[in-house]
Protein backbone atom coordinates (compact mmCIF):
# COMPACT_ATOMS: atom_id res chain seq x y z
CA UNK A 1 0.00 0.00 0.00
CA UNK A 2 1.19 3.64 -0.82
CA UNK A 3 1.60 5.60 2.03
CA UNK A 4 0.57 8.95 2.11
CA UNK A 5 2.49 12.52 2.10
CA UNK A 6 2.95 13.51 5.24
CA UNK A 7 1.33 17.14 4.32
CA UNK A 8 -1.65 15.41 2.56
CA UNK A 9 -2.23 13.38 5.67
CA UNK A 10 -2.15 16.55 8.05
CA UNK A 11 -4.73 18.56 5.23
CA UNK A 12 -7.22 15.47 5.61
CA UNK A 13 -6.61 15.14 9.03
CA UNK A 14 -7.74 19.05 9.55
CA UNK A 15 -10.57 18.27 7.13
CA UNK A 16 -11.76 15.30 9.25
CA UNK A 17 -11.34 16.98 12.52
CA UNK A 18 -13.31 20.06 11.15
CA UNK A 19 -16.21 17.78 10.40
CA UNK A 20 -16.88 15.99 13.18
CA UNK A 21 -16.67 19.96 15.39
CA UNK A 22 -19.43 20.71 12.63
CA UNK A 23 -21.27 17.62 13.06
CA UNK A 24 -21.50 18.05 16.83
CA UNK A 25 -23.85 20.75 16.22
CA UNK A 26 -25.17 20.79 12.13
CA UNK A 27 -26.32 17.81 10.12
CA UNK A 28 -24.18 16.59 7.27
CA UNK A 29 -26.81 17.68 4.66
CA UNK A 30 -26.33 21.23 6.12
CA UNK A 31 -22.62 20.83 5.50
CA UNK A 32 -21.68 22.50 3.02
CA UNK A 33 -17.35 22.99 1.76
CA UNK A 34 -17.06 26.63 2.43
CA UNK A 35 -18.06 25.79 6.26
CA UNK A 36 -15.80 22.87 6.13
CA UNK A 37 -12.96 25.26 4.71
CA UNK A 38 -13.51 27.79 7.27
CA UNK A 39 -13.61 25.75 10.45
CA UNK A 40 -10.35 23.50 9.32
CA UNK A 41 -8.89 26.98 7.86
CA UNK A 42 -7.77 25.65 4.67
CA UNK A 43 -8.74 26.91 1.09
CA UNK A 44 -11.60 25.52 -0.90
CA UNK A 45 -8.93 24.40 -3.62
CA UNK A 46 -6.83 22.31 -1.24
CA UNK A 47 -10.72 20.73 -0.18
CA UNK A 48 -11.46 19.79 -4.02
CA UNK A 49 -7.84 18.12 -3.99
CA UNK A 50 -8.40 15.48 -1.82
CA UNK A 51 -12.65 15.18 -1.50
CA UNK A 52 -15.47 16.26 -3.69
CA UNK A 53 -17.88 16.58 -0.85
CA UNK A 54 -18.59 17.03 3.04
CA UNK A 55 -19.91 13.27 2.90
CA UNK A 56 -16.40 12.31 0.98
CA UNK A 57 -14.69 13.68 4.13
CA UNK A 58 -16.95 11.00 6.54
CA UNK A 59 -16.33 8.51 4.55
CA UNK A 60 -12.94 8.78 4.79
CA UNK A 61 -13.20 8.97 8.60
CA UNK A 62 -15.35 5.94 8.39
CA UNK A 63 -12.59 4.34 6.36
CA UNK A 64 -10.03 5.19 8.86
CA UNK A 65 -12.14 4.41 11.77
CA UNK A 66 -12.69 0.37 10.64
CA UNK A 67 -9.75 -0.02 8.95
CA UNK A 68 -8.27 -3.21 10.29
CA UNK A 69 -6.42 -6.64 8.49
CA UNK A 70 -9.07 -8.52 7.09
CA UNK A 71 -7.08 -11.99 7.51
CA UNK A 72 -8.13 -15.02 5.55
CA UNK A 73 -7.14 -17.70 8.41
CA UNK A 74 -8.53 -20.73 6.61
CA UNK A 75 -10.95 -21.28 10.30
CA UNK A 76 -14.32 -22.51 9.97
CA UNK A 77 -16.93 -19.88 8.94
CA UNK A 78 -18.33 -19.57 12.43
CA UNK A 79 -14.99 -18.63 13.52
CA UNK A 80 -14.11 -16.51 10.79
CA UNK A 81 -17.48 -14.66 10.98
CA UNK A 82 -16.24 -14.16 14.93
CA UNK A 83 -12.97 -12.50 14.31
CA UNK A 84 -14.85 -10.33 11.76
CA UNK A 85 -16.79 -9.20 14.19
CA UNK A 86 -14.98 -8.72 16.88
CA UNK A 87 -12.41 -6.57 14.68
CA UNK A 88 -15.56 -4.30 13.39
CA UNK A 89 -16.71 -3.97 17.54
CA UNK A 90 -12.96 -3.11 18.38
CA UNK A 91 -12.36 -0.68 15.84
CA UNK A 92 -16.09 0.98 17.01
CA UNK A 93 -15.40 0.94 20.52
CA UNK A 94 -11.78 2.29 20.48
CA UNK A 95 -13.71 5.07 17.92
CA UNK A 96 -16.69 5.17 20.43
CA UNK A 97 -16.52 9.37 20.21
CA UNK A 98 -16.75 9.61 16.81
CA UNK A 99 -19.04 6.68 16.22
CA UNK A 100 -22.00 8.73 18.64
CA UNK A 101 -21.45 11.96 16.35
CA UNK A 102 -21.57 10.27 13.23
CA UNK A 103 -24.50 7.78 14.05
CA UNK A 104 -26.10 10.24 15.31
CA UNK A 105 -27.03 11.16 11.72
CA UNK A 106 -28.97 8.33 9.78
CA UNK A 107 -26.01 7.04 7.61
CA UNK A 108 -26.95 3.58 7.93
CA UNK A 109 -26.44 2.74 4.28
CA UNK A 110 -22.61 4.15 4.72
CA UNK A 111 -22.40 1.67 7.57
CA UNK A 112 -23.96 -1.01 6.47
CA UNK A 113 -21.51 -0.62 3.42
CA UNK A 114 -18.85 -1.80 5.76
CA UNK A 115 -20.77 -4.66 6.56
CA UNK A 116 -20.91 -5.43 3.25
CA UNK A 117 -17.86 -8.29 3.79
CA UNK A 118 -20.26 -9.56 6.75
CA UNK A 119 -23.25 -9.94 4.51
CA UNK A 120 -20.83 -11.13 1.41
CA UNK A 121 -19.72 -14.30 3.60
CA UNK A 122 -22.84 -15.34 4.77
CA UNK A 123 -23.89 -15.31 0.75
CA UNK A 124 -21.18 -17.19 -0.40
CA UNK A 125 -21.30 -19.91 2.95
CA UNK A 126 -25.05 -20.45 3.04
CA UNK A 127 -24.26 -24.31 2.05
CA UNK A 128 -22.44 -24.12 5.82
CA UNK A 129 -25.69 -22.70 7.62
CA UNK A 130 -28.22 -25.18 7.85
CA UNK A 131 -31.26 -22.50 8.20
CA UNK A 132 -30.24 -21.72 4.07
CA UNK A 133 -29.12 -24.48 2.54
CA UNK A 134 -32.68 -24.97 0.89
CA UNK A 135 -33.31 -21.58 -0.07
CA UNK A 136 -33.22 -19.96 -3.41
CA UNK A 137 -30.80 -17.00 -4.34
CA UNK A 138 -33.58 -13.92 -3.26
CA UNK A 139 -34.23 -15.46 -0.24
CA UNK A 140 -30.77 -15.69 0.70
CA UNK A 141 -30.25 -12.37 0.02
CA UNK A 142 -32.91 -11.55 1.75
CA UNK A 143 -31.82 -13.21 4.87
CA UNK A 144 -28.28 -12.20 4.69
CA UNK A 145 -29.75 -8.51 4.33
CA UNK A 146 -31.93 -8.47 7.18
CA UNK A 147 -28.87 -10.24 9.68
CA UNK A 148 -26.81 -7.77 8.47
CA UNK A 149 -28.84 -4.75 9.38
CA UNK A 150 -29.97 -6.54 12.88
CA UNK A 151 -26.23 -6.46 13.41
CA UNK A 152 -26.10 -2.76 11.83
CA UNK A 153 -28.63 -1.78 14.46
CA UNK A 154 -27.26 -3.92 17.52
CA UNK A 155 -23.89 -1.58 17.27
CA UNK A 156 -25.34 1.31 16.52
CA UNK A 157 -27.48 1.00 20.00
CA UNK A 158 -24.18 0.10 21.83
CA UNK A 159 -22.10 2.61 20.72
CA UNK A 160 -24.99 5.36 21.01
CA UNK A 161 -26.29 4.57 23.96
CA UNK A 162 -22.61 3.60 25.56
CA UNK A 163 -24.09 0.33 26.44
CA UNK A 164 -21.43 -1.48 29.09
CA UNK A 165 -20.49 -4.77 27.19
CA UNK A 166 -17.11 -4.76 26.10
CA UNK A 167 -16.74 -5.97 22.11
CA UNK A 168 -16.02 -9.23 22.95
CA UNK A 169 -19.44 -9.73 24.90
CA UNK A 170 -21.27 -7.90 21.85
CA UNK A 171 -19.73 -10.16 19.50
CA UNK A 172 -20.58 -13.13 21.38
CA UNK A 173 -23.96 -11.53 21.80
CA UNK A 174 -24.34 -11.22 17.72
CA UNK A 175 -22.99 -14.94 17.62
CA UNK A 176 -25.60 -16.41 19.81
CA UNK A 177 -28.38 -14.54 17.78
CA UNK A 178 -26.70 -15.52 14.35
CA UNK A 179 -25.99 -19.04 14.72
CA UNK A 180 -29.45 -19.71 15.79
Amino acid sequence: MKRENQRVVLTKRMFKDALISLLEYTELRRINVSMLCRKAGLNRATFYNHYTSPRDVMLDIQREIFDFEKTDTGADLSTAIREYLLNVCRCMHNNSDKLKILLRYDTAEDFMALLSEFNRTLQENRSKIKAMDSLDETSIRLISTYIASGVYVLLRQWIIEDIDKSPEEVTELIMGIISK
